[in-house]
């Protein structure tokens, strides 16, 4: 009996020596990535839903922000985003989608791996960028906690969010209130 313990132990010794912090960065990354997609879904499920989400990746994961070209373009080197996607096959291999669309959150890293995870949400789901356009999201911006109406089509940056679905009744698809708290220290 003791010496199965032993050998149990040493090969746990072993396999978390193995453990990088590479691994470990990208494993931390995923399951950010895997509970932001799980509290999207949450959120578009239930008109009136609201949530709130601090989005953070490990410590020390992250590079040095920098700047990327790619064609006439210019990306942060590190960035995540929501895209619809009209990529039928990959929809339906790695979403489970019988659409001819999916909605997928990415993980944009130039220096090392991207990463994706399908979000189960409608393609046509709605994130706001100005209370003036959508009629549906307020302006808390100058709310005691203050708040941006971001929409995360276009970009997913660290910080408190609260997500609310202000889908109306009368709404094919969900409208969802991004909303990224103000840093009080600006």
């Amino acid at each position: 009996m003791k010496l199965g313990f032993i050998i149990a132990l040493i090969l746990m010794i072993i396999i978390s020596g193995c453990i990088t912090p590479t691994e470990n960065c990208y494993n931390g990354t995923l399951k950010t990535i895997q509970d932001f997609s799980r509290t999207l879904e949450e959120v578009a499920a239930t008109p009136g839903h609201i949530k709130n989400y601090n989005l953070a990746f490990p410590d020390g994961c992250s590079a040095e922000p920098t700047k990327v070209t790619i064609g006439d373009k210019e990306y942060d080197s590190e960035q995540l985003f929501l895209r619809a996607w009209a990529k039928p096959e990959f929809c339906a291999t790695k979403c489970e989608s019988s659409g001819s669309q999916c909605t997928i959150l990415h993980y944009l890293q130039y220096e090392g791996q991207g990463m994706t995870e399908c979000v189960n949400i409608p393609p046509e789901t709605t994130f706001p960028s100005s209370a003036k356009i959508s009629g549906e999201c307020l302006d808390k911006s100058n709310e005691t906690p203050a708040y941006n109406l971001i929409d995360i089509r276009v970009n997913i940056p660290e910080g408190e969010y609260l997500l609310q679905n202000k889908t109306q009744p009368n709404f094919t698809n969900p409208v969802i209130c991004a909303y990224l708290k103000i840093d009080s220290n600006n």
